[in-house]
């Protein structure tokens, strides 16, 4: 980023990295082992510093958990279509048969 610059952070955005060292979490990992993020943004010596934001990946059981919901609503979206086309017929029913 550019100093002073400013972006949009949306719910759900974490640190992706601080200075380019990857973050897991609160941590930073490098070769020096592992630090607080925290720690680093306290400390002045590591400015100017880049810090990145964005979502992170979603696990293998976050997706399967996200396609289960997907289906529950479709499932449900079918079975509202169902009735209001059986509700739409008898709707026409009873306005023709009065005609």
């Amino acid at each position: 980023m550019i100093t002073g610059s400013c972006s949009v952070f949306a719910v759900g955005h974490t640190v992706l990295s601080v200075n380019g060292l990857v973050a897991d979490g609160r941590l930073l990992k490098s070769e020096g082992g592992v630090r607080d993020i925290l720690d680093v943004i306290n400390d002045s010596e590591n400015y100017p510093i880049a810090i990145k934001f964005g979502r992170a990946k979603l696990s293998s059981n976050e997706k399967i958990m996200l396609a289960g919901m997907f289906h529950s609503l479709v499932y449900d979206g079918v079975l509202l279509f169902v009735a209001l086309a059986g509700i739409c017929q008898c709707l026409i029913a009873v306005m023709l048969s009065t005609i």
